[in-house]
Formats: C-alpha cells, sequence, structure tokens
C-alpha cells in the first residue's frame, strides 16, 4: 500500500491488474504487490521488489515504510485459497508519476477521503458457485475496488483510526 499527502489531501496508488486468462484477480483493482521469489530474503523485500516491477517506484529510496497491515487469506470465486497477503504501508513525498509495467493496465492516485466518507461507497455483484451474491467496493477512477484489496484498506483505514482515537 504506497500513501501520498498532497495539497492536504492523502492518495493511495491503485492498480488495474492486467488481464491474464491463469490470474484470478484478472483485470481487478488491486494494490501493488504479488508472490515471493527465491531471491526475496522476506515479505518486505517481495514488496519493495514487485512495487518496483509492476508501477516503478523505488520504495527502498523514495518512500517511507510505515508499517504492516495484518495478515490476510486470499479467496477466489467464493473458496479460500492457500495464499497468506502480507501488506506493507508505504508513504513517498509526492504524486510520483507511475510507469505501469505489461503486469498493469493503469496506476491510479485516489483520493482517500471519498473511500472513507462513503460517498465512493457502491456494491458490485460477483458471480460464485452457487449464485450472484453483492460485495462492498468503492468506485475509484470508474472501477470497482472489492475483495482482498477492499478488504486490505478497510484494515488499514481501522487501524488509521484506531491510532487517531488514542
Amino acid at each position: 500500500m504506497v500513501l501520498c499527502e498532497e495539497d492536504a489531501q492523502w492518495h493511495l496508488l491503485f492498480i488495474r491488474r492486467a488481464e491474464h486468462p491463469l490470474d484470478p484477480w484478472s483485470g481487478h483493482m488491486a494494490l501493488p504487490g504479488g508472490r515471493r521469489d527465491p531471491s526475496d530474503s522476506n515479505d518486505l523485500s517481495t514488496a519493495i521488489r514487485e512495487t518496483r516491477e509492476e508501477v516503478g517506484l523505488e520504495l527502498e529510496r523514495d518512500a517511507e515504510l510505515l508499517g504492516a497491515i495484518d495478515d490476510l487469506r486470499a479467496t477466489a470465486k467464493g473458496r479460500t485459497l492457500d495464499l497468506v497477503v502480507a501488506p506493507f504501508v508505504f508513504c513517498v513525498k509526492t504524486l510520483t508519476p507511475i510507469v505501469p509495467s505489461h503486469e498493469v493496465v493503469a496506476a491510479h492516485w485516489a483520493p482517500i477521503k471519498p473511500l472513507l466518507d462513503g460517498t465512493a461507497q457502491t456494491e458490485l455483484s460477483v458471480t460464485q458457485p452457487g449464485g450472484v451474491i453483492r460485495v462492498p467496493a468503492w468506485n475509484v477512477a470508474g472501477n470497482a475496488v472489492w475483495g482482498l484489496t477492499y478488504r486490505m484498506v478497510c484494515s488499514f483505514f481501522a487501524l488509521a483510526t484506531a491510532s487517531d482515537a488514542s
């Protein structure tokens, strides 16, 4: 998760994943990230490498690590996967231009306020085995942010607002 404060407003970087037939999250809105390679020393180094590969941001050089969010288990098509996501939160100083790789169709610096105050809130109909379900989502640049990405951002908001209250 990459944040930036500009003009007294916080922004969050979202990407839209490229279409790929073997990717269960193909075409979805997401946060930069990906699978751990054998060359990665830990989950943090994976996050740094994947962000560089997907959007060209050099987190070690241009960002401050704010911390980690609790791990989340991934799901696809209504079933829990044997895949745990370890999210990290970084802050860059400026709304850095993004250079999407072949894995990313688009990138958007989205203001956080509409996500928090409910003006970006929507629902999405998702077809799963057994039928169609309605899931909470946000509209970001005309795209639905839902599922694992929605859950990660909600976890971050819960931590951030809890620390603001104390």
